[in-house]
């Protein structure tokens, strides 16, 4: 019943239910009277423990459980820097008591080889990783879960890095592995075969990419559900390729639906949904629609300034497509006012202004003026990527003439 009302399988939903709630559950309900709390206080103060991300009653006092919960308690939200030192401190103690080959440890170095890569140290992270996948292999064999979840961080690694050749070739050696051994609709599987489908996409092979989104999509709905966050990354990137092919009446049906999705799974501030609905504005901007694609970027843009402020190239580029799309939909006045606030922000540079030909039928004068306040309030950030280089997507977002 309850996988049926959150529309994911019930498989999907029982990998989500484990930990430390299973552990508080389990003790709670043991046969034997001798394993189970002393008494209810014991209980809530077990679950006490569990919201403040401490070490509970009823898991093992192993020195790996308590390091977690401790980086779990002193994790900075939206900092990854932050959190570095923990996450390191955590993996040369497992290293020191546990040894380097132990499965925990190799756990740990792949999560500090992520938290490296988030902070753009792709290098040294994708060296870490190669650590791990050697090691697991001699350790647990290769076509351990463990491995093949390894070989997969690789080859995504690889693809953010813009090493697409040897992406393409991990993922096209991994496929066949991960569907003999976990089955062709195991999340894994059916996860490695969207990373293929994300490098044509990136490397212009748009009818593939394409091709094999729609098969990933297919089976993640009957598998995962059609708001699970897998899902919906899929769609927005189906949404991605039909747009590098200039087809934006597909990639909005594409958008819709994922940021709609997001909003549910996930909620209407948080940054996939803002994607979605930011892209689908862009499509029906194309398709004449502005009323609509400013009424999708109103409601990007309120979640951009809720969610990460005022001054934030994330609220900035919001603001500049909607001075973009009222001026094409000849409303000079606001399009020049709203205009001026993204030139406050520090978003766009004056020779943006200029190359933007949507923007050459204001009001000369005032254009002018704006254009001499960005010269005067140069952007200080790189403007917020929203994802990937598609290509041929900056040509389907021109402006017509």
């Amino acid at each position: 019943m309850i996988a049926r009302l959150r529309r994911v399988a019930p498989a999907g939903l029982a990998r989500t239910i484990a930990g430390d709630l299973d552990a508080i559950v389990l003790k709670a309900t043991a046969p034997d009277s001798a394993q189970r709390y002393a008494s209810t206080r014991d209980l809530a103060r077990d679950i006490e423990r569990y919201l403040r991300h401490e070490p509970i009653e009823a898991r093992p006092p192993a020195w790996s459980y308590h390091a977690s919960r401790f980086v779990r308690r002193h994790r900075v939200p939206g900092r990854a820097e932050d959190g570095l030192p923990y996450i390191r401190t955590a993996y040369e103690g497992l290293r020191r008591t546990l040894g380097p080959d132990h499965p925990r440890t190799l756990n740990a170095m792949s999560s500090l080889a992520g938290s490296l890569a988030t902070l753009g140290d792709n290098e040294a992270a994708a060296l870490l990783l190669r650590e791990v996948i050697e090691a697991s292999r001699r350790i647990t064999g290769p076509e351990s879960p463990s491995t093949l979840s390894s070989l997969g961080n690789l080859g995504v690694l690889y693809t953010d890095m813009g090493r697409y050749g040897e992406a393409q070739a991990l993922f096209t050696d991994l496929i066949p592995v991960v569907n003999r051994v976990e089955g062709e609709d195991h999340p894994r599987a059916v996860l490695t075969r969207y990373y293929l489908a994300r490098v044509y996409l990136l490397t212009g092979r748009l009818r593939e990419a394409v091709e094999r989104l729609n098969r990933v999509i297919e089976t993640q709905r009957e598998v995962e559900g059609d708001i699970h966050p897998n899902t919906l990354l899929s769609l927005l990137h189906l949404g991605d390729a039909h747009l590098a092919q200039g087809l934006p009446m597909e990639a909005s049906e594409a958008y819709l639906e994922a940021g709609d999705g997001f909003s549910i799974s996930f909620d209407p501030t948080h940054a996939s949904t803002i994607k979605a609905y930011f892209r689908l504005a862009l499509c029906l901007a194309q398709l004449d629609r502005l009323a609509d694609a400013e009424g999708y970027i109103t409601k990007a843009l309120t979640s951009a300034r809720e969610t990460h402020g005022e001054r934030h190239p994330f609220t900035a580029q919001m603001l500049f497509e909607m001075a973009r799309v009222r001026a094409e939909y000849g409303q000079q006045d606001t399009a020049l006012e709203v205009l001026s606030q993204a030139i406050w922000v520090g978003y766009c540079g004056a020779e943006s202004i200029r190359q933007m030909g949507t923007f050459t039928a204001l009001d000369a004068d005032r254009l002018a003026t704006l254009i001499s306040q960005a010269e005067e309030n140069p952007p200080v950030e790189t403007p917020f990527s929203f994802d990937d280089p598609i290509p041929g997507r900056e040509a389907a977002l021109r402006p017509r003439p």
